[in-house]
């Protein structure tokens, strides 16, 4: 660059290429019936910032961007607010994102009113697209639920970690949840009430099942549905997608799966909704 006396100088010009696609700076949670309270930077993130150009299938990820050194717990931060949501301690979430470590290290942890070693989840991505969730149980005498998203986790060096498809379900309610009653293993006990159906439009039958379930879908009819099955630690162990029109009735086998207690989960549009039963062969 010359100035009017002929004078010269060297500046640095930084320009970001961008696809012309416009994305929210934000991740959101793809279930609207979770909200997210705030979203924070912390402990040196320099920015959040959407991308069009590398998102796992959808239509805008989020690059969470650290450009300085010595920030090695550097995180974008979103809070669930318990009360607000109408949540309460027994409540079981599912959370589920995907994740990249594009320039470092991606971590998702999930902590107790933002206290750091308070994990209800911890886990690291490796370096391409991939896809972790878990199911958690609301504890007692807590506020808020913190997610935190690392650019690279641990590291004092720049990094930028890459995430997309967040989404947070309640599949359980604390007061339907298996888990509270006295002996939940014992698949012959009185205290095992099992629980047929959450609603007039969502049965399953027979309960419990020889390895064949019926799962009434007439109230979901025009719509697509995914059904999710859960072994009793919360590993999804078999899936099933139902398109537009399918049958009143539908039929799912199990006939491979060992007994015991499950938890089938039906996802529609945004609404998720579950209910629990025995297999007994």
């Amino acid at each position: 660059v010359m100035d009017v006396e002929g004078l010269t100088d060297v500046i640095s010009l930084t320009v970001n290429a961008t696809d012309g696609s416009v994305c929210s700076d934000t991740l959101e949670n793809e279930n609207f019936e979770i909200a997210f309270s705030s979203e924070e930077y912390i402990s040196g993130l320099d920015y959040a910032l959407g991308t069009s150009l590398d998102t796992n299938n959808s239509s805008c990820a989020l690059q969470v961007i650290t450009n300085t050194v010595n920030n090695p717990w550097a995180r974008y931060s979103i809070d669930i607010d318990i009360a607000s949501n109408g949540l309460v301690p027994g409540d079981q979430l599912l959370f589920k994102i995907d994740g990249n470590s594009k320039e470092g290290k991606s971590r998702i942890e999930v902590v107790e009113d933002f206290i750091p070693n308070t994990g209800e989840i911890g886990y690291s991505f490796g370096n391409d697209w991939s896809t972790y969730q878990k199911t958690i149980t609301i504890p007692n005498n807590i506020s808020k639920l913190s997610i935190w998203l690392f650019s690279n986790y641990g590291s004092s060096n720049p990094g930028i970690g890459l995430y997309d498809n967040l989404t947070v379900s309640k599949i359980i309610n604390g007061g339907a949840s298996l888990g509270n009653k006295k002996n939940s293993n014992d698949l012959n006990s009185a205290d095992n009430a099992i629980i047929n159906s959450i609603d007039e439009e969502f049965k399953i039958f027979p309960n419990p099942t020889s390895g064949i379930l019926n799962i009434n879908l007439s109230s979901y009819y025009d719509r697509e549905v995914r059904i999710y099955i859960y072994n009793s630690i919360n590993q999804v162990v078999k899936t099933y997608f139902f398109e537009k029109n399918h049958k009143q009735i539908e039929e799912i086998e199990l006939l491979n799966l060992s007994n015991g207690l499950y938890y089938l989960g039906l996802q529609s549009n945004n609404n998720y909704k579950s209910v629990s039963f025995i297999l007994r062969k």
